[in-house]
């Protein structure tokens, strides 16, 4: 940081100061977004539908995993439902 932005650091009130470290953050990630993108755009087609492929398996089990849990919740929601409405 040179002196003259260290100077402008301390004039600047804390939340400004936030938003400027929140805005470098941006950037960074701005960047290496950049840099993805620029790699993906050097791959050749092909490979990149395969890695493709991996991430829609991977997806799609999660998607399953998360869908066969909701079910057993709702299944055990109704089981307890049936047994308080029997001890009623």
């Amino acid at each position: 940081m040179s002196a003259l932005a260290a100077s402008d650091d301390e004039q600047l009130s804390p939340k400004e100061q936030q938003v400027l470290a929140e805005y470098e953050r941006l950037v960074d990630n701005l960047a290496q977004l950049n840099k993805a993108v620029h790699t993906l755009s050097q791959m050749p087609a092909t490979q990149l539908l395969d890695n493709l492929r991996v991430v829609e398996r991977k997806t799609g089990l999660v998607f399953t995993l998360f869908r066969s849990s909701v079910w057993q919740i709702l299944a055990e929601q109704t089981n307890l439902n049936i047994d308080e409405s029997m001890e009623d």
